[in-house]
């Protein structure tokens, strides 16, 4: 299989390109309440659904409907976890809360490929 090595560089600028705008403002705004708010906002807008997308169509149409039926799967996981965090803010600490959300996370990675949803859907 012939790898073009421009598209690779291509996608690891703009990926490193996204990600490091995300951690330096991070860094300066870190105590400024707004700006997690308009991280999360940035995070669930479909800029990371369009970097994938992007390099998904590469592939074929196809692929960019098999990639996106399973981004919405992914997505409505995330909604579930990001309410169950909400509701249970006020009863669990901080740290259960992170370990919460990562063994939602791990788990629902490891039913993932169980079921082999892959295949299925």
């Amino acid at each position: 299989m012939y790898m073009n090595w421009n598209i690779v560089l291509f996608d690891t600028f703009l990926g490193a390109l996204m990600l490091g705008t995300i951690s330096v403002l991070s860094q300066k705004f870190m105590n400024v309440p707004q700006y997690y708010k308009i991280l999360a906002f940035i995070w669930s807008v479909p800029l990371t659904f369009f970097f994938f997308i992007n390099m998904t169509s590469r592939a074929g149409l196809n692929h960019v409907q098999n990639f996106s039926r399973h981004a919405i799967i992914g997505t409505v996981l995330t909604v579930i976890f990001a309410l169950l965090t909400i509701r249970l803010s006020n009863i669990l600490s901080m740290d259960s809360l992170i370990y919460m959300n990562f063994i939602l996370a791990v788990l629902s990675v490891i039913l993932y490929f169980s079921f082999r949803l892959y295949e299925i859907i």
